[in-house]
């Protein structure tokens, strides 16, 4: 069996997925909090490219009094502040480059300091302006390039996420506890005391086993079982070998009545045989521990298998559906 799981991330998206689903009576399907994670991942990715348009400096300064160019200096100030606060999230776990975050505290002092500064001696303000300057625009370009960075890690997990599964070939004593308190900890009010009595009293019976085979180290059962995580990505569907299917069908010459038997015939094999695929590489990596079988039969072996899988079907195609059906020319 295979389920969807939560990332790490303080508040599980199961958890607050369930929140914002209060009046739904029926738990969340691994779609939908896969959905509801990509439509987190989108938003950060907005929130990121509209702080990033924000923090832009022109190339050229008009600036004629000390008081312009500390009313400059402020909102610069202020435009690092407002991207270093709106850009943690739970997929951009760090708001900031390090050395603007260390710098920001400093660059406050600073202001304040040179705000109260009397403006007789405009030679020493005009140069620590200058000072202040050059070190705000180097850390509002220190700041450009980790949301570039960031901007690009974001578009990455739009176009090559999916969902995540957690694969159990063999469940162990760990994993069934690990099972039960998650289900403890997404029940919600509208479930019965009887649900959460029963699901409590067969954590405690797992929990006393376990430190039962602790105390007396029996190793007859292993508390670990065989499980893989992994995560399907646009490649994973096999997309580029259809489509090399799709292309022999449509291109070969007959009936178009026949191509569509082709792809009404084909599709479905290859669909299924990708889902096989998917289950064996699952099963390979809960038994592989070290993962080189895995990496050799998933970027080798099945890359093979799979093209095979395709001629094989496109001949077939053209065997039962296309020349079996034509009628034989007569000879001269």
């Amino acid at each position: 069996r295979a389920r969807l799981y939560s990332e790490p991330d303080g508040e599980s998206v199961a958890s607050a997925a369930a929140h914002e689903n209060e009046d739904a009576d029926r738990p969340l399907t691994p779609w939908e909090l896969y959905r509801y994670r990509m439509l987190r991942v989108q938003d950060d990715l907005e929130t990121t490219r509209d702080i990033r348009r924000k923090l832009e400096i022109p190339s050229k300064l008009d600036i004629e009094t000390v008081d312009e160019h500390l009313a400059l200096l402020h909102e610069w100030h202020e435009l690092l502040e407002e991207s270093v606060t709106r850009a943690g999230s739970v997929h951009v776990t760090q708001r900031g480059d390090p050395a603007v975050l260390e710098a920001l505290p400093q660059f406050a002092q600073v202001l304040d300091i040179l705000e109260n500064q009397p403006r007789e001696d405009l030679y020493a303000l005009g140069a620590a302006l200058q000072e202040l300057t050059t070190e705000l625009a180097r850390a509002i370009q220190l700041q450009q390039q980790y949301l570039d960075r960031t901007i690009l890690q974001l578009q990455d997990r739009v176009i090559n996420g999916g969902p995540s599964v957690y694969f159990v070939a063999r469940s162990g004593l760990n994993e069934r506890i690990a099972d039960l308190e998650r289900d403890l900890a997404m029940l919600t009010d509208a479930d019965s005391d009887t649900v959460r009595e029963t699901l409590q009293a067969e954590l405690d019976e797992l929990n006393a086993e376990r430190r039962r085979r602790a105390i007396e180290e029996d190793e007859t059962n292993e508390p670990e079982g065989r499980t893989f995580a992994f995560i399907v990505v646009p490649d994973c569907g096999a997309i580029p070998s259809m489509s090399i299917f799709v292309a022999s069908v449509l291109a070969f010459p007959c009936l178009w009545r026949r191509r569509l038997y082709g792809l009404l015939f084909g599709i479905p094999i290859l669909y299924a045989v990708n889902v096989g695929r998917l289950t064996c590489l699952a099963i390979i990596g809960a038994y592989d521990s070290s993962g080189e079988i895995f990496d050799f039969v998933h970027n080798y072996v099945w890359q093979g298998i799979y093209v095979i899988f395709v001629v094989v079907v496109w001949l077939l195609w053209v065997e039962l559906f296309v020349r079996k059906n034509q009628k034989p020319t007569a000879s001269a």
